[in-house]
């Protein structure tokens, strides 16, 4: 497996304290019962699902929709991840942040902006990842080397402000 050498040295995986300040920097409502059933779900099993994620995301011998595929898929059996890709990509987001981005509604209303269809349907984030390396690709080819990271915030700035 290649991996990406600023993600060597990265922090263990994920656990339920690095979700919650996903959703206090996402603005998500945690008083759900999602929020309440995931600190309920055992420490070790988010960790293993944050794990899996990472590696998927990572994987360098996927391409990124397939590898931000497989990273959504690692998260889904944890509650507050069945449906919804807003928090999903920012932990995906936060455990590969040289290879992924975030994915929410300024973000879609960005792809619309420009002409870009995304559907709501199933595989929706590693479709996305798969739009934002289109967007770089085509970058490139005016000399530009944008990331990821920066595709996806300049499709929240076009996507306009938090409601």
């Amino acid at each position: 497996m290649r991996r990406f050498p600023n993600e060597l040295t990265r922090a263990a995986p994920s656990g339920k304290a690095d979700i919650g300040v996903l959703v206090v920097w996402q603005r998500l409502n945690a008083n759900t019962r999602w929020a309440g059933d995931l600190m309920q779900t055992p420490e070790r099993t988010v960790r293993a699902a944050t794990a899996e994620t990472r590696e998927a995301a990572l994987e360098g011998t996927l391409d990124v929709q397939t590898a931000a595929s497989r990273a959504r898929s690692a998260l889904s059996a944890l509650p507050g991840f069945g449906v919804g890709d807003a928090l999903a990509s920012a932990v995906i987001y936060a455990v590969a942040p040289s290879r992924m981005a975030v994915y929410d509604r300024r973000a879609q209303a960005g792809l619309e902006r420009l002409g870009l269809t995304l559907s709501p349907k199933p595989g929706r984030y590693g479709r996305y990842m798969g739009l934002v390396e289109r967007l770089i690709t085509d970058s490139n080819k005016f000399g530009n080397e944008l990331t990821a990271r920066e595709v996806n915030l300049a499709l929240v700035a076009l996507g306009g402000p938090r409601p």
